[in-house]
């Protein structure tokens, strides 16, 4: 055996020594603080980050991903959170028979509505989202919508009284 491999060899070694020392300290964290999502430019944070990046970039072992798989590791935090929201949304569509939350009933989840319009509009809204909203009847033009709601009002009340002087009291 060369040096260079002998090198390589100790190196490979040293450096899943240090990876399953950080997954053990990593298992503890989680099972300390209940989550997996220590804050970011901690070690553990750090390493956590890594891990996403290695994996993204498809340089991180089978054997690594199989042991992250098994604690439920969340390898894409943005899709987790979405996937949560349009959960809490698709709850409330079942329980109030609209997917609107007013700022009043859900401030949180009212705005997380308004940005998927916004994306919506702006063409930055997946395919896979956008049929996973349309599931649930979602509104993507509320303004609109509620003009017309308002003018046909103010119109079945023309038509009754025949004039549109409504008064304010």
């Amino acid at each position: 055996k060369s040096f260079v491999d002998s090198i390589d060899t100790l190196l490979i070694k040293n450096t899943s020594d240090t990876w399953m020392e950080s997954y053990g300290k990593f298992i503890k964290f989680i099972e300390t603080n209940g989550h997996m999502e220590p804050p970011h430019g901690t070690t553990m944070g750090n390493w956590r980050d890594l891990q996403r990046t290695l994996y993204r970039e498809k340089r991180l072992t089978k054997q690594k991903i199989t042991l992250l798989n098994e604690i439920n590791f969340i390898w894409d935090p943005l899709k987790k959170e979405w996937n949560k929201k349009y959960q809490e949304l698709k709850d409330f569509y079942e329980k109030e028979g609209n997917s609107n939350p007013s700022a009043k009933q859900n401030s949180f989840l009212s705005i997380w509505c308004a940005t998927q319009r916004k994306n919506y509009k702006n063409n930055k809204l997946s395919k896979e989202k956008e049929n996973l909203l349309k599931k649930i009847q979602f509104n993507w033009y509320v303004l609109e919508d509620e003009w017309n709601k308002k003018y046909q009002e103010l119109k079945d009340y023309f038509l009754k009284n025949g004039h549109s002087n409504l008064v304010v009291t």
